[in-house]
C-alpha cells in the first residue's frame, strides 16, 4: 500500500532520533499527509507520524495545518484521475466493510459466524475477523496488514452511529446478506449453466442442473424468513 511505501520504504534509511531526521520525515510526510482527502486515511497517517517522530498527534496536526497545499491544480487532477479510477465498492464489499466496523465494536460477535460464513468471505476480510475471535484487539503479534485494518475499523466504528444494543441484530443481518448474496450468485451462475447445457442438448446434465437451482432456490426462500 502507499501506506507502506511511506513508511517501511521512503523514511526507513532516515535517523528517526534526531532532530534532523525528525524534521526530515516530517518535510516529506506531511505534504502526502495533507492531499488526503479522506479524513478517517487521514488521521491513521497522523497518528503513524507522530508516533514515528516520538510527538503527540496534536502536534502533528498543528504542523499539518501549517503545511501548504503546493500545486493546487497538480491535487486536484490526482484525485478526479483516482476517481476515475478507484471502481465503486460492491454490495458484498460494502456488507464485510460494515461487518468489519461492527466486529470492531463488538469482538465477541465473531461467535455469532459459523465456517460458512468465514468461507463466503473475501481473504482480506476473513484474516481481520479470524485474528479478532482468536486475538480481540490486541494488535501486538498482528501483521502489518492486520493492524493498518484494526486502526482503520476502530476509527470508523468511533464515527459511525451504532448502539451497544442492536450490535448483535445488525451482525446477523449483514451476515444473513452476505448468504443471500453468495446464493443469488449461485443461482445466476447454473441458470447460465442450464442454458449452455439445453442448447447442447445434454438432457443429464440439464437435469442435474435443474435439480441443484430447485434445492438452492429452496434455501434462498428459507433465507427470506428466517
Amino acid at each position: 500500500s502507499i501506506h507502506n511505501f511511506y513508511f517501511q520504504d521512503v523514511i526507513s534509511a532516515i535517523d528517526k532520533k534526531s532532530i534532523e531526521g525528525k524534521k526530515k520525515i516530517s518535510e516529506i510526510l506531511l505534504p502526502v499527509i495533507k492531499r488526503i482527502p479522506n479524513k478517517i486515511e487521514q488521521a491513521v497517517w497522523i497518528k503513524d507520524l507522530a508516533e514515528t517522530l516520538g510527538v503527540g498527534e496534536e502536534t502533528v496536526a498543528e504542523e499539518l495545518e501549517k503545511t501548504p497545499l503546493a500545486d493546487n491544480e497538480a491535487v486536484g487532477g490526482a484525485e478526479e484521475e483516482t476517481e476515475e479510477k478507484t471502481p465503486k465498492k460492491t454490495r458484498k464489499e460494502l456488507l464485510e466493510e460494515h461487518l468489519s466496523i461492527l466486529l470492531v465494536k463488538f469482538p465477541k460477535g465473531t461467535s455469532l459466524l459459523d465456517n460458512e460464513d468465514y468461507n463466503l468471505l473475501s481473504p482480506r476480510t476473513r484474516r481481520l475477523v479470524s485474528y479478532i475471535r482468536d486475538n480481540g484487539l490486541d494488535d501486538g503479534g498482528a501483521s502489518e496488514e492486520i493492524k493498518e485494518a484494526l486502526n482503520y475499523f476502530s476509527l470508523k466504528s468511533e464515527i459511525e452511529d451504532i448502539k451497544s444494543d442492536k450490535i448483535e441484530r445488525e451482525i446477523k443481518d449483514c451476515l444473513k446478506e452476505i448468504r443471500k448474496l453468495d446464493l443469488r450468485g449461485k443461482l445466476d451462475s447454473i441458470s447460465r449453466e442450464i442454458k449452455m447445457a439445453e442448447k447442447n442438448k445434454d438432457i443429464e446434465r440439464t437435469e442435474e442442473l435443474i435439480k441443484e437451482f430447485n434445492r438452492l432456490s429452496k434455501l434462498q426462500a428459507e433465507e427470506k424468513f428466517n
